[in-house]
């Protein structure tokens, strides 16, 4: 917050789970400038950041047994402060009546916001799943009032993700090991390999077995 002008607030949208048919989804990924301000995994969550105070609230989903039976355990309001450091964590369907309360305020001079929160991603789903269809009516005369202060949040965060700390440094360098190391195994592998899939599959394999949570990329592989 420190890098944005005085009377600024960030609001981020996590990533959402994916479907392939009706209740079979695909594996995760957090969306990926929510991950790098919050270091939360978890989809259908928010987070508003104010430099007042420099407060960070969190919304998340709340503690469901029968949900987690199926998709895993998830953190909770209730941990959200302790595990993250949030100063607040509130139920994601409470998001609405905040962010109501906050693109009122005469005293927020500066809004930031994802693209998909944004006039121009109107056609992209974002914030409005989380909205009733009340709510989005009225969300459409707020963001009108609101207009000149609204500002691309990714533009601000893609500044701060160029330069990388030693963390992040070290991350990428172990990334770069397990990565040359998966393609020197895949390249010996192709003597015993049948297909294409079959030497996709062992690259991902090798990435995975030496602590890799997903590929960076779709890899691409080739013969002929």
């Amino acid at each position: 917050m420190d890098s944005l002008p005085d009377h600024s607030v960030v609001i981020a949208l996590s990533g959402k789970i994916k479907y392939m048919s009706q209740s079979i989804f695909y594996k995760f990924r957090q969306a990926s400038d929510f991950w790098y301000l919050t270091g939360f995994a978890e989809p259908e969550s928010a987070v508003v950041l104010d430099s007042k105070g420099y407060r960070m609230t969190l919304f998340l989903r709340p503690k469901d047994k029968q949900h987690e039976l199926w998709e895993g355990a998830c953190t909770g309001v209730d941990a959200a402060i302790a595990l993250f450091g949030a100063d607040s964590a509130h139920p994601m369907d409470s998001l609405p009546t905040i962010l109501r309360s906050l693109l009122t305020d005469s005293k927020c001079e500066n809004i930031y916001v994802d693209s998909s929160m944004s006039p121009r991603g109107r056609s992209k789903k974002g914030l409005f799943d989380f909205l009733t269809k009340g709510a989005k009516a009225e969300y459409d005369g707020i963001l009108s009032a609101a207009k000149g202060r609204v500002k691309e949040l990714g533009t601000e965060v893609g500044r701060m993700r160029a330069y990388k700390s030693v963390a992040e440094q070290r991350i990428m360098r172990k990334a770069g090991e397990i990565s040359g190391r998966a393609h020197a195994k895949t390249m010996a592998f192709t003597a015993e390999a049948q297909t294409e899939a079959q030497l996709a599959a062992h690259l991902e394999y090798q990435c995975a077995l030496h602590g890799a949570q997903r590929p960076a990329y779709v890899p691409v592989v080739a013969s002929g």
